[in-house]
């Protein structure tokens, strides 16, 4: 897809697409709206697709969070860890359930940007 023409942000963190992919823009301005603050805070980003998760991980980054990506290939141990030490978790990993309450530490936001349905 031609930049000039890439109204996806399939491009948008490796090649400089001026849109970002809607979902994690759509999430971003949820954040904003409900004063979710991330510049200086630990922020982990459950998922890592090109779509949802990678877009996200760089806007955070670039709003001054410090970001861990936490996917399908990092241990359960390590994954729950990250998990705790976070100050603010997005969830965009397509996998319902994949994150704990208890997991969480005291005062955590998490923003949800799963699509995925469950009973």
């Amino acid at each position: 897809v031609p930049l000039d023409k890439d109204v996806d942000g399939i491009h948008y963190t490796s090649w400089g697409s001026k849109y970002p992919p809607v979902t994690p823009a759509a999430a971003w301005e949820l954040m904003n709206a409900n004063n979710v603050e991330v510049k200086g805070k630990h922020v982990v980003v459950v998922g890592r697709s090109p779509i949802v998760g990678h877009p996200m991980a760089h806007m955070l980054r670039e709003a001054g969070a410090m970001v861990s990506i936490a996917h399908s290939l990092v241990d359960k141990d390590t994954f729950q860890r990250l998990v705790g030490q976070a100050d603010v978790v997005v969830t965009c990993a397509g996998s319902p359930g994949c994150v704990q309450a208890d997991w969480l530490k005291n005062g955590a936001e998490v923003v949800n940007v799963g699509t995925t349905f469950s009973e």
